[in-house]
């Protein structure tokens, strides 16, 4: 859910940036540059903005469920974007999780639906937003004893991923989903690779959506946070395959300015100004 305490002043904050909306309509990381933005909730986080991180709305779609239809999902959803109707700028949807690879097509198509609908209320109710859905482009597949992502997963996932292609129509970027959840880094970097080469598949932006905190299989904070050099290679790796990441985390958590995952991301930021 959208924490209405802070998300109208988003609202006013986003819209009165005479940038924003330039800045988040940009689509080539090597014509514009890398994208920062700052989905953090660390107690006591400073202002970001003049760091180089750009704000970024939140919210949760409707569960899914007997009375998901377009018409119930748009009434539920209109409550959460009434703060952001006249804002600019960019914001990233939660929607529960994709269709399973190798889904029945009846259960794509229902999910195809389902998350066109919602697409179509959020440009209708918040039309000044851009907006992806996270974590639900594109599908992928990674084997838990492997750190090759093999050829025949990628045969497998490209027609799964075509499939999709409706809903990539409807949104503006994709937001993959690449938190740590492994010690391997060779199986996250191969993964990752290997989920941003699908998700380019769309012809959109890619911002990919990073934790400094490792999560467990389900993807819940483990507590242990992400050793600075690897933080570095995996802001690299992405570097290299998208057009920017949405960072994360710290719920119940002090802000540290001197974390080493925060250092590495300043000396990043750095080298794109």
């Amino acid at each position: 859910m959208i924490a209405p305490s802070w998300i109208a002043a988003l609202a006013s904050w986003i819209g009165a940036l005479p940038f924003a909306s330039t800045v988040l309509a940009d689509t080539a990381p090597a014509a514009h540059g890398f994208v920062f933005f700052d989905d953090l909730s660390y107690r006591h986080k400073p202002d970001l903005l003049g760091q180089g991180m750009l704000p970024i709305a939140g919210a949760d779609a409707p569960p899914a469920s007997g009375e998901s239809t377009a018409a119930a999902d748009a009434g539920r959803l209109e409550q959460q974007l009434a703060p952001l109707r006249t804002a600019s700028g960019m914001l990233v949807l939660s929607a529960g999780a994709p269709p399973a690879v190798g889904a029945s097509k009846a259960l794509v198509d229902a999910g195809i639906i389902r998350y066109r609908h919602l697409a179509q209320s959020v440009h209708a109710l918040a039309p000044g937003l851009r907006f992806g859905y996270r974590g639900i482009l594109p599908l992928t597949v990674m084997r838990p004893t492997d750190t090759e992502y093999l050829q025949s997963d990628v045969t497998v996932l490209r027609p799964e991923n075509r499939r999709l292609e409706t809903i990539a129509a409807e949104v503006d970027v994709i937001f993959p989903v690449l938190y740590t959840s492994t010690a391997d880094e060779r199986a996250w970097e191969v993964l990752a690779k290997a989920t941003l080469t699908q998700a380019r598949l769309y012809g959109k932006p890619v911002y990919v959506c990073i934790s400094p905190a490792m999560v467990d299989s389900a993807g819940r904070p483990t507590g242990q946070m992400i050793a600075g050099p690897r933080w570095r290679r995996e802001l690299d790796v992405i570097r290299a395959y998208a057009d920017g990441v949405v960072l994360s985390g710290g719920a119940n958590r002090e802000w540290d300015d001197s974390a080493a995952w925060w250092v590495q991301t300043q000396s990043v930021m750095d080298t794109l100004r």
